[in-house]
């Protein structure tokens, strides 16, 4: 099963069969999405290299950012301190994706 909890409101779950299925279904639906947009011309290739590069400097970006952190977390001795004190859930997990 998957299991996702919504801001703690509810519990949305779903066998992984389905989110395979979902995955898949999404990401044919995109690539199919993308070659239309390219065959209008709203797209041009240098447009998909562009964003592709970007991606990957996101990516990069992202993984750093995660060690770092994680080197400071292990550094300060504070392995999983985010359940005995919730309030750093921001810093750990909020400020790293606006910042990256």
């Amino acid at each position: 099963w998957v299991f996702y909890d919504v801001v703690g409101l509810f519990t949305v779950r779903y066998t992984v069969e389905l989110g395979a299925i979902l995955n898949v279904g999404t990401s044919v639906l995109i690539f199919f999405l993308v070659l239309v947009r390219i065959r209008k011309g709203s797209y041009e290739t240098s447009d998909l290299i562009i964003a592709f590069f970007r991606h990957v400097i996101s990516l990069f970006s992202m993984y750093v950012v995660g060690v770092i952190i994680a080197v400071i977390v292990n550094l300060l001795d504070l392995t999983m301190c985010w359940y005995s004190l919730p309030e750093l859930i921001g810093g750990l997990y909020v400020l790293p994706m606006v910042t990256v």
